[in-house]
């Protein structure tokens, strides 16, 4: 039987990848650091994962990340189609669409490798962590979170880099600028 917070978690867990993937289109700078619009949404995916990972283990955190994946896959082809299909003759955003959802199969590529390999390789180290230390609730409860982290942070970064065909550059998302891409 699957919880009810189990499910409130699956669900925000999709939510957050969707979200991450559209945001992902818009860029800032924050000082030195040229960042995506996914990145407000995205890391709350894998603490919902590590949480889910830590209470309900390894087989239920694979679950939801399979299903984060196929919700997510089912999202950006309806988001391709819907681009794909020229818009009524009255409506006037066909191009501000189009620069937020042209994009959609190189961001799912990326965005598809990196969340699953990045996903597994969170979750497989939280459990085998989990089991050295004895089950969840050990005094070394923090020292799964940054193992996790470091993780984190290498496998689905270089995957997403690697996806890339190429450096995009702020005028690359300019509207009108998806037929460079």
């Amino acid at each position: 039987m699957v919880s009810v917070l189990f499910m409130q978690f699956s669900i925000i867990f999709t939510v957050c990848l969707i979200a991450s993937n559209i945001l992902e289109t818009k860029q800032m700078v924050f000082g030195p650091l040229h960042l995506t619009g996914g990145l407000l949404v995205f890391p709350i995916s894998y603490i919902i994962n590590d949480v889910v990972c830590e209470v309900w283990g390894y087989r239920r955190a694979s679950i939801l990340i399979w299903t984060g994946f196929l919700t997510n896959f089912a999202f950006m082809m309806v988001a391709c189609i819907a681009d794909a299909i020229p818009g009524a003759p009255y409506w006037e955003n066909e191009e501000g669409f189009h620069a937020i959802f042209g994009l959609t199969p190189r961001i799912a590529l990326a965005s598809f490798v990196s969340f699953i390999v990045g996903s597994f390789v969170n979750a497989y180290v939280m459990s085998r962590m989990k089991i050295a230390d004895h089950g969840p609730a050990s005094h070394h409860e923090y020292g799964l979170g940054r193992g996790s982290r470091l993780a984190l942070l290498l496998s689905p970064g270089i995957l997403w880099r690697a996806a890339q065909p190429r450096t995009a550059t702020d005028d690359d998302f300019a509207v009108g600028a998806e037929d460079r891409l």
